[in-house]
């Protein structure tokens, strides 16, 4: 893939920023996205996708200017708490399981990024195995894996007010092939 692939939905960043405002409201979103290479409107249109330098540098200012090096998980683990679906999403909670969220997931992640392939398969009544694996020619970083494990921790959220237990054994950026 080339430097310029546009792999990453603005609403990942759009997501970040939100977590930004409420944890760190004196950071300046101006500055952040001005260093990202990025603009207010771009990440407000979900239809806008980002390269994967952009989303290095959102993240490399996010750490910088707060200070939270754990800055990716956290804001995946604030996914699930943002306001972005309202009353839509209750209804929806209503007539699902969390097992049939997560299974979802296969289906649903290639909306938020084009860079990565994720299989979902029932494992257990009350367990979900989800493998990720990069596409070929994308440079994935260690801090994108910690978003996407944030988020499936959120997952479980709104139907148990906890987040789930992510284990992580296997991890394509720790030398584990997949």
């Amino acid at each position: 893939m080339s430097d310029d692939s546009k792999l990453y939905n603005s609403r990942i960043a759009k997501n970040y920023l939100d977590y930004l405002s409420k944890f760190h409201p004196d950071v300046s979103i101006d500055s952040i996205l001005n260093y990202a290479g990025m603009t207010h409107y771009e990440v407000e249109d979900p239809a806008h996708w980002f390269n994967q330098k952009q989303i290095d540098d959102l993240h490399e200012i996010l750490v910088q200017a707060t200070g939270e090096l754990n800055i990716s998980r956290a804001a995946g683990r604030y996914t699930a708490s943002g306001g972005g679906f309202g009353a839509a999403k209750q209804y929806i909670l209503g007539l699902m399981s969390p097992v049939a969220g997560y299974l979802l997931t296969e289906k649903y992640y290639p909306i938020f990024v084009r860079g990565n392939v994720v299989k979902a398969r029932k494992v257990g009544p009350v367990t979900v195995e989800i493998v990720s694996k990069p596409n070929p020619g994308v440079d994935e970083k260690p801090y994108q894996c910690e978003n996407r494990i944030g988020l499936f921790e959120s997952m479980a959220l709104p139907f148990t007010e906890s987040l789930a237990d992510v284990d992580h054994t296997q991890c394509y950026h720790k030398g584990y092939e997949t």
